[in-house]
């Protein structure tokens, strides 16, 4: 098992994962480098937000907005971590 060194103290995958790392809006677990995930979100670097690709969609009818290619539109259109439809 993989161990992280995170402020000089070793953290088991699992609690990197859940202490360390960014964490999906969606379901608010941790995101790996290695997870595929959609990035959504302001210009600045704090304002975007990462989603696992599977938590991305509206959370009023749960429609994949990046299979219905409404991406772009989405994007103005979360709020307090909710995606809704365009």
């Amino acid at each position: 098992m993989p161990y992280y060194v995170r402020e000089q103290h070793p953290y088991c995958e699992k609690c990197d994962l859940r202490i360390w790392r960014a964490k999906c809006p969606g379901c608010r677990k941790g995101l790996r480098e290695e997870d595929g995930y959609v990035e959504i979100g302001g210009e600045g670097e704090g304002e975007k937000k990462k989603w696992h690709e599977g938590c991305f969609k509206c959370s009023v009818c749960s429609i994949d907005p990046i299979c219905a290619g409404e991406v772009k539109k989405v994007a103005d259109k979360i709020e307090d971590s909710l995606i809704r439809c365009a």
